[in-house]
């Protein structure tokens, strides 16, 4: 599993851009004043940091955490959602009138290398196997369940979407996949 430090992720959430240095620094948000720099995120768990975090609806999802030193590789942490134009404010799973949440992909042991959005579900790609979340509402907020067990992400930032696929370098090959199913470009 590729390792480098630095190795950015970024997502916009209703138009505000949020950047992650997977480097075990909180990711940051900016409010588009050019007078005003990059912030840590607002409502962003002390002592947590995670290899990259992406936007779903009005959610961010942070994937392969870490928690005061602790790496749980397996781990999606989801915020409240946030309200248009704004950040999350909570990310607290504990609190029970907020949707903020956690859920571990301990199936296999391949870490959490990344995810994007695909049409109306979001795709989290593990070093061999791929899973999709989806919006439930309720008191588990999400579904998850897997979509391909053979193939996974290279690393972050190796995901693009095309004209409804996903686009997919793999540790062996180039994959195609909808929400369903995949194919190798080879």
């Amino acid at each position: 599993f590729p390792s480098h430090d630095n190795q950015w992720t970024s997502t916009s959430l209703s138009g505000i851009p949020i950047f992650n240095a997977g480097d075990g620094k909180a990711p940051m948000s900016w409010d588009l004043n050019p007078l005003n720099k990059f912030v840590d995120l607002n409502a962003w768990p002390a002592n947590t940091s995670c290899r990259s975090i992406r936007a779903y609806k009005n959610y961010l999802i942070a994937l392969n955490v870490t928690k005061s030193s602790t790496n749980y590789p397996f781990m999606v942490k989801w915020s409240h959602p946030a309200d248009p134009g704004s950040v999350p404010v909570s990310w607290d799973h504990t609190d029970p009138t907020k949707d903020a949440g956690e859920y571990d992909i301990a199936e296999g042991s391949d870490p959490i290398v990344d995810g994007l959005q695909l049409r109306d579900s979001f795709m989290i790609y593990k070093q061999s196997s791929i899973w999709r979340m989806d919006y439930t509402g309720g008191p588990f907020v999400f579904r998850f369940s897997k979509v391909l067990g053979s193939s996974g992400a290279l690393n972050r930032n190796c995901i693009v979407e095309v004209d409804g696929v996903h686009v997919v370098l793999t540790n062996q090959d180039v994959i195609v996949h909808d929400v369903k199913s995949s194919c190798p470009l080879s």
